[in-house]
């Protein structure tokens, strides 16, 4: 056979296939480590925040750097989900997108799913292998596709490894960067928040207290010119027939009948108000602080709104306490002047 024909067959054969400079092996290990199934560390962030579009550069910065540096790993790619209000979201399929992102809509931005993926060659490996990290951020209580919800607002991380000092030192790093830019819920405002119901409660028997308290000493005033009365008929030196005209007088009043009724009546009228105001005061108690995560121009306005609206809350707090001490206080003297007593 011609030579020519010999390397036109051979050409022929090798078309459509890849060669790699690697050893079988080699190549076996390297796809284990791409679809293998990983160990996977999980950790929840408690706390409050208010992230913006720079604080998720941040966290990307921080991560690249110390993985690209430290552990000579490649960057494979960053891809970062935000989801809005109106059950909408967006991907962002790189850190360049993310740097230029700018949302016109008129959406409140929610959640966040920052997802890195390397690969990294470590010492003790052959070959290189695929690493993941997820970052959960979520500032809403509604339900989101894919965001795991452990709270009305919560940071998670998950970092799926194949090197347990790898992913510990991960998990550390991002660790500190998220303490860092927390903050906790603590001093009275938590104790209010986490007390809120036992507080409503408190109040609502201090003032039905504070207004039975008062009824007793409306009675007490009653009796005690009810036996006046008695006592200046009994020792009167009227003529009988005034003495009867004056009983029968005393008599057709009935005025014990009329203040027993009217002291049922402001009994339950109290017991309700109690419960308004047990109610009134524990909404109010339960003020716990927001998370905001602020992507977009609608979402800067809701953030300032929402604050606004937690100020008073908490001014409100206050106040609602100390009408419900106020109107219990007053109840017995409203009480007294209806009844005449």
């Amino acid at each position: 056979m011609p030579t020519e024909e010999k390397n036109e067959e051979l050409h022929d054969f090798q078309a459509g296939y890849l060669a790699l400079p690697i050893k079988k092996s080699q190549f076996e290990q390297f796809v284990k480590g791409l679809l293998g199934s990983p160990q996977t560390i999980m950790k929840k962030f408690d706390g409050t925040f208010e992230y913006n579009l720079s604080d998720l550069q941040s966290y990307h910065e921080l991560v690249n750097q110390r993985v690209t540096q430290q552990n000579g790993g490649i960057f494979v790619e960053l891809t970062t989900q935000i989801y809005y209000s109106d059950d909408s979201s967006v991907i962002l399929s790189s850190y360049e997108q993310l740097t230029t992102y700018n949302e016109i809509k008129p959406v409140i931005s929610i959640a966040v799913r920052m997802t890195w993926t390397y690969l990294i060659h470590f010492p003790d490996k052959e070959v290189p292998e695929k690493q993941e990290i997820e970052l959960y951020i979520r500032s809403s209580s509604d339900d989101i596709p894919d965001i795991p919800r452990k709270s009305e607002s919560s940071i998670m991380l998950y970092v799926r490894h194949t090197a347990r000092t790898w992913g510990s030192d991960i998990e550390s790093m991002i660790s500190n960067q998220v303490e860092s830019t927390t903050r906790n819920f603590k001093g009275f405002r938590k104790y209010i928040y986490n007390n809120s119901g036992q507080i409503g409660l408190l109040t609502g028997i201090s003032f039905f207290g504070i207004a039975l308290a008062g009824l007793l000493f409306s009675l007490k005033h009653f009796n005690k010119i009810q036996l006046q009365v008695v006592s200046n008929f009994t020792n009167n030196t009227a003529t009988t027939d005034s003495k009867v005209n004056f009983l029968l007088k005393f008599i057709a009043e009935n005025k014990q009948s009329v203040y027993f009724l009217s002291s049922l009546f402001y009994i339950i009228t109290m017991v309700i108000m109690a419960i308004i105001f047990s109610v009134w005061v524990n909404n109010q108690a339960e003020n716990r602080p927001r998370s905001f995560l602020i992507l977009t121009r609608e979402a800067t306005a809701h953030a300032t709104k929402q604050k606004k609206k937690m100020e008073r809350k908490t001014l409100m707090f206050f106040v609602s306490i100390l009408v419900s001490i106020c109107t219990g206080l007053l109840s017995r003297f409203l009480f007294n002047f209806i009844t005449g007593a």
